[in-house]
């Protein structure tokens, strides 16, 4: 019996001009509801690791409902065709 193994968090280097050591990390979490059912969100997070004297905040999250992730990814495709 083969076992699949999820990954619950993916890492995305940055790197570019403006931002060194930079990470966006991506996570699938479990969130508790009122009707004693866990809902599943995701959770999205910018690591600064660059000690820069302009940014005052080293990390910052966001945390989507699942079921708003595919709004999500096509609004990201349209900025990206722009």
């Amino acid at each position: 019996m083969k076992q699949k193994i999820k990954k619950l968090a993916y890492t995305i280097p940055l790197d570019n001009d403006y931002i060194h050591d930079a990470n966006i990390v991506v996570a699938k979490i479990n969130v508790p509801s009122k009707k004693d059912k866990k809902q599943t969100a995701i959770s999205i997070s910018l690591n600064l690791n660059d000690d820069t004297k302009d940014i005052t905040h080293p990390e910052w999250k966001v945390i989507i409902p699942k079921r708003k992730v595919k709004k999500l990814r096509k609004a990201l495709k349209k900025i990206c065709k722009d």
